[in-house]
Formats: C-alpha cells, sequence, structure tokens
C-alpha cells in the first residue's frame, strides 16, 4: 500500500474516548480555579448591581473587583460565556476579532451609561446574565490597559494551559492509545478497500 497522509483534528481525539472538548476542559478539575474566581467577581456585581449606591454609571467606576493574576481575558471571556451557555470556541476567530475590536471600544473611553446603551438597547434588568457578562469584560479590558499584544500573549498562555489539560488526558487515559490504533486501523482499511 503506498504512503497514506492521515489529518487527523481533535474529532479524532474524542472518537476515542478522549475527554478533549473545549467544554470538557471548562468542566473540569483542572479548570476549576479560573471558574471558582469567575463566579466570585460575577457575585461582587450582582451585589453592585442590587446596590442601591448603583446610578447606572458610578459604581461600576469605584467598585473593587479582583481578577485573579493568573485569570486571562480568555478565561473571562470563554469562562462566562459558559456560564450562559454558550460555545464560542467552534467559531473562535470570529469571537477573537469581535471582543479585540470592542476592547478598543472599551479603550477609547466609551462610558457605563454608553455601554449599556449599545449593548441593551430597550431594555432595562442590569440582573440579566448576558449584560453582567459584558459589563466585566469590560471592566477587566479597562482595568488591565489590555491591547492587541496583550491578549495575542493572554491566548498563548490559555492555549497553553489546554495544552496541558490535554497531556494529562492523554496520559491517564488507559484505553486511549487502544482505540487510537485501532481508529488509525479500520480509517486506513476503508481507504485502502476504496483505492483497490
Amino acid at each position: 500500500m503506498a504512503n497514506v497522509l492521515l489529518v487527523l483534528g481533535n474529532g479524532f481525539d474524542l472518537a476515542c474516548g478522549l475527554k478533549s472538548s473545549f467544554g470538557d476542559y471548562l468542566d473540569s478539575d483542572f479548570y476549576k480555579p479560573q471558574m471558582d474566581n469567575i463566579a466570585s467577581i460575577d457575585n461582587s456585581l450582582k451585589a453592585a448591581l442590587r446596590s442601591p449606591a448603583y446610578h447606572g454609571n458610578t459604581i461600576f467606576y469605584y467598585y473593587p473587583f479582583t481578577f485573579d493574576e493568573n485569570l486571562t481575558f480568555w478565561d473571562m471571556y470563554f469562562g462566562l460565556s459558559k456560564k450562559v451557555g454558550g460555545d464560542l470556541w467552534c467559531d473562535f476567530e470570529t469571537s477573537m476579532k469581535k471582543h479585540i475590536d470592542e476592547s478598543h471600544a472599551y479603550a477609547d473611553g466609551i462610558n457605563i451609561y454608553d455601554f449599556v446603551q449599545m449593548d441593551r438597547v430597550g431594555k432595562n434588568t442590569y440582573a440579566d446574565d448576558k449584560f453582567r457578562n459584558d459589563l466585566l469584560l469590560w471592566k477587566y479590558v479597562e482595568q488591565n490597559k489590555l491591547d492587541d499584544k496583550i491578549l495575542l500573549n493572554h491566548l498563548k498562555i490559555y492555549e497553553h494551559r489546554f495544552g496541558k489539560y490535554i497531556y494529562e488526558q492523554q496520559k491517564n487515559s488507559a484505553d486511549y492509545v487502544r482505540n487510537a490504533k485501532l481508529l488509525v486501523s479500520s480509517i486506513l482499511n476503508a481507504v485502502s478497500a476504496q483505492r483497490f
């Protein structure tokens, strides 16, 4: 049989029983510290929005938000979107461009009142998950003075951690290598049968 080049993606790992989806990563114990920090920050924002001192465009500037130093922008973005049932990894490039563009708008001085009007036109709820997610992302960008270079560096950190998670999944899966060999064998047999 002639040489065959197989191009394998994450679907191959999933078919072999590896918990390698992005959702698996976000649900894992490996990622729990980041999700716990995001939940804590969100609870702080809920308390701020319920406060009688909140006037739509004041308390958010002065309310103390403590972002863990290990929390990247992408932890915030994907963790918050998981909280509202989003799965944005499948179109990551579009999501990344959208938020880089928005981060420039935030950095250019959109105040919270303008942001609320831009994001929630015609709606008056401040308890909505999507609304809080957008506010927290805005605050993270504003507080950390993010630019394209920092966002790219955060992405490298995020992908490195995801790579470590995948490595641990492979290392701790007794069936993965056996399943991978069987699946490759099945693929090659199918390719061979089609050629002859």
